[in-house]
């Protein structure tokens, strides 16, 4: 279990424009992760915070056009449909 984890960590490690190592990629998948824990948890209105924290992850990490800003997007809207809101 650790191997995969530090596999992926370093598999996703980046360089910013400053030369220091990113990250960012695999702090949009753990907080998605979270979300999706915390969702199924019934602790939505967390669930909703670690969601709008990935939203702006995945915004910084891939940009506002990719395909996971719009996932990241959708799992949002479903956890606010949940709430009634």
């Amino acid at each position: 279990m650790i191997e995969r984890i530090f596999s992926k960590v370093f598999h996703n490690l980046r360089k910013n424009a400053k030369g220091e190592a990113k990250l960012d990629e695999v702090e949009w998948e753990e907080l998605n992760d979270k979300a999706t824990t915390l969702y199924q948890q019934g602790q939505f209105s967390k669930a909703i915070h670690a969601s709008k924290e990935a939203l702006k992850a995945a915004e910084n990490t891939f940009g506002s056009d990719h395909a996971n800003v719009a996932t990241t997007m959708n799992n949002l809207a479903l956890l606010y449909n949940e709430q009634g809101k």
